[in-house]
């Protein structure tokens, strides 16, 4: 008892004395207690010393239970976002701290952790998405700074457990925090590799046009399986828009790139396929979706104010925008002053229409 006590502590002692002892002397052996056979094989013993390093590295498996997977697997999202947040509670994503700790950047190397935007002495995953300053005035802008000050102390699956299961948040506001934290994701990402600048408004437009785009998007599936619409690609193959006697036919687009920013054109049509003019140009300071697509209505109607074509039905292949200028209470948080110049110019125009077109 003594010699026991002076080995281990008292738990373990107690769990010592209690295993039972044979009849009969026999003399001691090793065996390998997580096998039947009390036999140790290097297949086995690969298991147990893998689940060792896993349990000593994070309490994952305990803290995100079956439950909390399964609704993260339920999350209406699209599946990339779903492999991402899978990869953000594993603690997968190559933030700095996680690669230090896989030995590809060396302990002595302080530069090589500090965070890339705000030069945090050192960049963990909880840094990236809870505690660097764009992304704590991101969180504010998006709505979402009440829950933020709940999230910040939290390890980043313990955050998400809270918010999958306990917080009481609706299937709307959970889909768009996914999306906020992709959004933070790529902008550090864009920030990281490609020189982009990191803003938090131009994140936000991001953020608000891509939910925008899903949430439509999902709203349009849900009403064509009711209707028994056409199918997607069937809609791509429809007709153009017949063009109103009177009217210029006027299709405009704009697209980004992160490399090298943003590009408009547009082109107009007085009769089916008979052009009557076109134009294109760069923005190389724009990467914002939104905001290209804007820009490029915006070129169009003032173009046409300037060769006096005021009869115009204007014709774009992104859905949630063409319905949101074609609104008059249009959100103008989304365009800020570009949304309001459209804005005056469609009244300065005498009759404008707008037309969704799926791309071919």
């Amino acid at each position: 008892m003594e010699i026991l006590q002076s080995l281990f502590d008292a738990a373990t002692v107690k769990v010592i004395l209690m295993i039972p002892l044979p009849q009969l002397p026999m003399a001691d052996k090793l065996i390998w207690h997580y096998e039947p056979s009390s036999e140790y094989s290097v297949k086995p013993g690969y298991h147990v010393a893998a689940s060792e390093f896993v349990r000593n590295l994070s309490t994952i498996p305990i803290i995100f239970d079956s439950r909390a997977w399964k609704a993260l697997w339920a999350l209406s999202v699209p599946p990339k976002l779903r492999f991402f947040l899978w990869r953000l509670i594993k603690g997968f994503l190559p933030v700095r701290d996680v690669l230090r700790d896989k030995e590809l950047i060396e302990e002595e190397d302080v530069e090589g952790l500090l965070c890339p935007v705000c030069s945090h002495p050192k960049e963990t995953l909880s840094h990236c998405f809870l505690e660097c300053r764009i992304a704590t005035e991101l969180w504010e802008l998006a709505g979402f700074g009440h829950l933020f000050h709940h999230l910040n102390s939290l390890h980043v699956a313990i955050g998400w457990r809270f918010l999958l299961l306990d917080v009481g948040l609706s299937r709307a506001e959970v889909t768009r925090l996914v999306f906020l934290y992709w959004r933070i994701w790529k902008g550090r990402c864009s920030s990281t590799y490609e020189l982009i600048q990191f803003l938090p408004v131009s994140l936000l437009r991001q953020f608000n046009c891509q939910t925008a785009e899903w949430f439509s998007a999902q709203e349009s599936g849900t009403a064509r399986r009711r209707q028994h619409l056409p199918s997607p690609t069937a809609c791509r193959n429809s007709t153009p828009p017949t063009i109103p006697s009177g009217f210029m036919l006027v299709h405009f687009d704009g697209a980004t790139k992160e490399s090298f920013g943003g590009a408009i054109g547009f082109v107009g049509f007085a009769s089916q396929n008979v052009v009557s003019f076109a134009y294109g140009r760069s923005y190389a300071e724009v990467h914002d979706p939104f905001l290209i697509e804007l820009l490029a209505l915006r070129d169009a109607m003032r173009w046409c104010l300037s060769h006096s074509v005021t009869n115009v039905l204007f014709c774009g292949d992104a859905q949630v925008f063409i319905r949101m200028v074609s609104a008059k209470d249009s959100n103008h948080a989304l365009g800020g002053a570009i949304l309001n110049e459209v804005q005056v110019l469609r009244t300065s125009l005498a009759r404008v229409l707008f037309h969704f077109a799926p791309r071919r």
